[in-house]
């Protein structure tokens, strides 16, 4: 699933959640379901981090070659 999607589910959940229109097994699982995404959200965002360190430091060293 996309960060964006992932995102957007987030938003879902939450607007659920917070409506209180939910029993609470439901509640329960739409929690659960909220933070297995909220991980793959912040595992996603960490490599995409980890990415823009690398081409930054690829950049300064070009940079200091030129």
């Amino acid at each position: 699933m996309k960060l964006e999607d992932q995102i957007k589910r987030l938003d879902e959940i939450t607007a659920i959640l917070e409506g209180g229109t939910c029993t609470l097994d439901e509640g329960i699982k739409l929690y659960e379901e909220g933070g297995e995404i909220a991980k793959q959200c912040y595992k996603t965002l960490n490599e995409a981090k980890g990415k823009m360190t690398v081409i930054k430091k690829e950049l300064e060293t070009y940079k200091e070659e030129v």
